[in-house]
């Protein structure tokens, strides 16, 4: 699924992740079934899931912990 995914990117105490069109609820389902303790919840649309934390730092950890699963290059432009 790293192939569908756009965007990653923590913001205060939430992750968002932008898809591809129509897969949003694909990756929601995905991650509440990983159960990280860093996800407080999930909200997800077409495109984009909200991944609520706890505070910013839970956050960071959980965009931390996303990160490994995206390809090494994902994050190249930054």
């Amino acid at each position: 699924m790293e192939d569908a995914l756009v965007m990653l990117k923590p913001v205060q105490n939430q992750v968002i992740l932008k898809t591809l069109p129509g897969l949003a609820q694909s990756f929601g389902s995905i991650l509440d079934s990983m159960q990280l303790v860093e996800i407080t919840a999930t909200v997800c649309g077409d495109d984009t899931c909200l991944i609520i934390c706890k505070d910013k730092e839970t956050a960071l950890k959980c965009f931390d912990h996303l990160c490994q699963y995206t390809p090494p290059f994902f994050f190249s432009n930054e």
